[in-house]
This record gives structure tokens, C-alpha cells and sequence, in this order.
């Protein structure tokens, strides 16, 4: 919503027809990214487990796979974002495939509640406050920032606050009630996690940033249908003044949930976090009615933004798009109601264009489905890059 926006885009995975490399090549980039942003401040990072199915063995850095000494299994970084509206932690980890219960430096972890047998990468996003509304660090790991960094050093918890003190993790999995509540590991995916036994697919994925939220599309198979994830704040509405306006969403592609027919009943962020292609939550601050992250949902225009005719628009010769409207529909809790919109500087959506069309001056352009007539979601360019061209997992910077 404010600061500079950066990206790292038209970065493309193919890693030796592997779909394993591919997913530690992603967690690499966008650990290089993160690390870079000025208001993103990297306290916490682990190399990974030796072994595994990485090579380099005990070799662990912070390295491609192809490395001297390549990130490993369970591999995270943690961050903390000095948004200009309030302070807020992230969590990003990187899975290898294996099929064992996670351990060592990197536990606990989970993807999208279970991830046993999946490689890719995870993101969490915490906060916390005291009676008096000061912001606290929630990270209960070490913070040596050398590669060897740990979680759950006190108690196992991942997040943790004093007795008295608030504390909210996204997804909503780790919130009231949900499964993952005591140790609050869960994370939702950053992107489209991969079966190691799965046929192979390279992966486009692009990625921006502001000083308060995150976005990555990500293009499994590089064949023009985008999943989705937003890790950030969103603008609320008039008379909505929150003071920790958080969410977070993943949506996958395969599912085709972000479609013109996307109504509040498709709800991001369960209990369980089991919910395929379905990761996520919103929060509700103190004193509203429950308090605390609650499921997510989504709505939009049913005419200028879904009729094609009306793209690009007659009188002013380019192409439209509109904010996204966010929500809270939790049915465990009954509490329903719309809140606000994702911020627009960074993600939009629009409809009636071709996959990879663009701006006149290429400052944003619009992927999704490789159909015209589906939704797109449009985000910031760098104004020269032609969108799936480029051939390196490194992408784009700007």
C-alpha cells in the first residue's frame, strides 16, 4: 500500500526435468528477493538438513542445488516487515519431497496441513501485541542470522508470546480451534507445491513487493493458468479502521476457484488447513466481534468486470481493472462481512484479455487462465520485460 514497489519477475524453473531442484530453485529466488527488499529485515534463516534429496550432502549454504553448498530440506527464513501501517513476521520453508515427518533445526513444519510427500516452498505470516497495543516479536526461534538458526527454542511453539500478550498467526489453522494451534506450524503454500512423484513441469513464477505485502504468480507448467498468493495488509473499507488490517491467501490454479463465479462461499483458510489450493485467513481485531484470524473470502463486480466487450475499454483505449474485495466468512463462528479490498498498488484483476497481455507502457500486466474470457489478476511490471520470455530461474529485477 506504500513504499516503493519491487519485483522479481518472469523467473523460470526447469532444473533438470526435476521437480524437487525446481522447488528449492524457487525457495532459493525468493529468499534472495525477500533478503533484498529495504523494509523486508531478515533476523532468522536455516540452510537445511544435510541429506535428503538435495545434493551437497553436508554441504549446506545458501546456494541453487547446483551450488557448492545448496540450500537443504526444511530450509526457512524469517522477516520482519516494517510495513507503514503496523510490524509484521514472516516465516518462508522449503520442503524437499520427503516422506517422513519433519525433524531436526527446521521441525515443526507443516504445508497446507499434511505436505508429507510434497516438495515446494511455505509461508507464514505472524504478529503480536501487548494490553497496550505495543508490538512484540512473536519469533520463538533463535535469531543468529547465520544459517543455523532453529524453531520452537522455547516449548517447541513456533510463535509465542508472554501470558497476557496477544499473538495471531496466519493461516487460520494456527488460530482458535485449529488443528495446528498448539505448536502453530502450519504453513500455507507460496505457490503450487509438487508430488515427488508426479510427472515433471517446469514453473514461471513472478514476484512483487511493497513495504507492507507480498504477491507471487506462479505458472505451473508455464502454460498460461497462475496460482495465487498474497501475504500482506488489506485496504479497509470506509468506516473500518482495524490496526492490524492482515491477510493471507493462497489459490491454486488447478482448482479454477478464481473465476468469474467467485463468490463469498468460496472460503480461504479452514480449520484444518486441508483445503486444497484453499490456504489462508484474515484477521479481526480486539474488541470487534471474535477477535482473532477467521476464514477469508472473496467477491467482485458482476458486469463491467466480467463482460468481455468492455476490454479493452471504447472510450479510453486500455485495458480496466478493479480492487479485489476481501472478506471474513467463517461458518464455525458465523461471522460474516465484507472489510475491504487487497491492495491494489500491488494485485488487481480483469477480465477479457489474453494470458500475458499487457499495459501500453508494460507497467502491469495480466495472467491467469489462457483463455480471454476467464479472470486475470494484474500486477506491477517493470515497464520493458516482455511477460514469458525470459529463460532464467534468477527472472527480472526492478
Amino acid at each position: 500500500m506504500a513504499g516503493t514497489v519491487r519485483g522479481r519477475i518472469d523467473c523460470l524453473v526447469t532444473e533438470a526435468s526435476n521437480s524437487i531442484l525446481c522447488a528449492q530453485a524457487k525457495f532459493k529466488t525468493i529468499f534472495d528477493f525477500l533478503s533484498s527488499l529495504p523494509g523486508w529485515t531478515r533476523i532468522a534463516w536455516y540452510m537445511g538438513n544435510a541429506g535428503g534429496n538435495i545434493p551437497g550432502g553436508a554441504k549446506r549454504g545458501n546456494d541453487y542445488h547446483d551450488g557448492e553448498a545448496p540450500f537443504g530440506h526444511l530450509a526457512f527464513a524469517v522477516f520482519k516487515v516494517r510495513g507503514t501501517v503496523k510490524t509484521w513476521y514472516c516465516l518462508i520453508q522449503f520442503l524437499d519431497g520427503q516422506s517422513t515427518d519433519p525433524t531436526g533445526a527446521g521441525a515443526p513444519a507443516r504445508f497446507a496441513g499434511g505436505g508429507i510427500g510434497y516438495a515446494g516452498v511455505g509461508i507464514q505470516m505472524a504478529w503480536g501485541y501487548d494490553a497496550e497495543g505495543n508490538e512484540l516479536n512473536p519469533w520463538n526461534g533463535s535469531t543468529k542470522n547465520d544459517g543455523t538458526d532453529t524453531k520452537g527454542t522455547d516449548g517447541g511453539e513456533v510463535w509465542k508470546v508472554a501470558e497476557g500478550e496477544l499473538l495471531r498467526v496466519l493461516p487460520r489453522s494456527n488460530g482458535m480451534g485449529g488443528k495446528f494451534s498448539p505448536l502453530r506450524e502450519d504453513l500455507a503454500n507460496l505457490g503450487t507445491p509438487h508430488h515427488k512423484f508426479a510427472a515433471y513441469l517446469p514453473h514461471r513464477f513472478h514476484l512483487v513487493a511493497d513495504d507492507d505485502s507480498l504477491v507471487l504468480l506462479e505458472d505451473y507448467g508455464d502454460s498460461g493458468s497462475v496460482s495465487m498468493t498474497y501475504a500482506g495488509i488489506y485496504v479497509p473499507r470506509a468506516g473500518w479502521n482495524p490496526i492490524y488490517p492482515f491477510l493471507l491467501v493462497h489459490n491454486e490454479s488447478n482448482n479454477g476457484l478464481w473465476s468469474v463465479s467467485q463468490s463469498i462461499d468460496s472460503r480461504y483458510g479452514d480449520l484444518y488447513g486441508g483445503t486444497p489450493g484453499m490456504n489462508g485467513g484474515i484477521a479481526i481485531p480486539e474488541g470487534s466481534t471474535l477477535p482473532g484470524v477467521r476464514s477469508l473470502c472473496f467477491d467482485r463486480m458482476e458486469g463491467f468486470a466480467a463482460t468481455s466487450s468492455f476490454q479493452p475499454n471504447g472510450v479510453v483505449s486500455d485495458f480496466e481493472e478493479w480492487a479485489i474485495c476481501c472478506g471474513v466468512n467463517e461458518q464455525e463462528s458465523a461471522l460474516h462481512g465484507w472489510l475491504g479490498f487487497l491492495d491494489p498498488s500491488l494485485l488487481r484483476e480483469a477480465f477479457g484479455m489474453n494470458n500475458n497481455a499487457y499495459k501500453k507502457d508494460k507497467s502491469r500486466v495480466y495472467m491467469g487462465s489462457g483463455l480471454a474470457k476467464r479472470l486475470k489478476y494484474s500486477i506491477p511490471w517493470d515497464g520493458q520485460q516482455v511477460p514469458g520470455t525470459n529463460r532464467t530461474r534468477e527472472g527480472i529485477s526492478f
